[in-house]
């Protein structure tokens, strides 16, 4: 969902729905930040606590989150 909103929601997609399924809650798809730069988005942008930052581990992102 955040990165939803920080790409298309400003291209006028503001109004779709998000349908989120999740059949393993034991792996919630945590990786080190530094993937999202691979991934060519901006690490320190997404990894801050109200965004993808894991709660536990900080240096994580947290794809469930």
């Amino acid at each position: 969902a955040p990165l939803y909103w920080d790409l298309y929601a400003p291209k006028g997609l503001n109004s779709a729905r998000i349908c989120f399924t999740c059949h393993n809650f034991e792996y919630q798809g945590t990786a080190p930040a530094s993937e999202l730069t691979s991934c060519g988005l901006d690490a320190t942008q997404l990894n801050r606590h109200d965004r993808m930052q894991d709660n536990v581990a900080h240096h994580k992102v947290n794809a469930v989150k």
